[in-house]
């Protein structure tokens, strides 16, 4: 059976808020705030400049029966994916909008990776999947 990332991770769950504040910081984000949702999850939102983003802590793992060590894991692994984009971003390898992209929060509160998913669904439903060629 696969391990689950982090899953005898002794890190708190508050120093993960604490790295993960450190490093949104350290990329120019502000107004940064943790969400607590219960058994329903956690959301990060930040602000860069003018744009909002906002994104959900992985689900805890099931694999995982303590419930405490679950989310201390489900935390490790959001700082490692976010440890990725503050690197790809301090390293001028891309950019924040391009990091976080599908997480930005639209005007009307959802995330412009939920207005794509209706967006393709939409036109797959109409249209079908595009046909693959490789000759133009």
């Amino acid at each position: 059976m696969a391990r689950t990332y982090a899953e005898d991770t002794k890190v708190p769950v508050t120093k993960s808020h604490n790295d993960i504040h450190k490093m949104l910081t350290s990329i120019g984000a502000d107004r940064i705030g943790i969400m607590f949702g219960g058994d329903e999850g956690s959301i990060v939102v930040f602000q860069a400049g003018d744009v909002m983003y906002k994104f959900a802590q992985p689900p805890l793992a099931e694999t995982i029966r303590n419930k405490e060590q679950a989310e201390r894991a489900a935390w490790r692994a959001l700082v490692l994916l976010i440890k990725a984009k503050t690197v790809a971003i301090q390293q001028g390898i891309s950019t924040i909008e391009r990091e976080f992209m599908a997480d930005t929060v639209m005007p009307d509160g959802s995330t412009l990776v939920e207005h794509h998913k209706a967006l393709v669904s939409h036109n797959y439903g109409e249209d079908g999947p595009p046909r693959l060629s490789f000759m133009q």
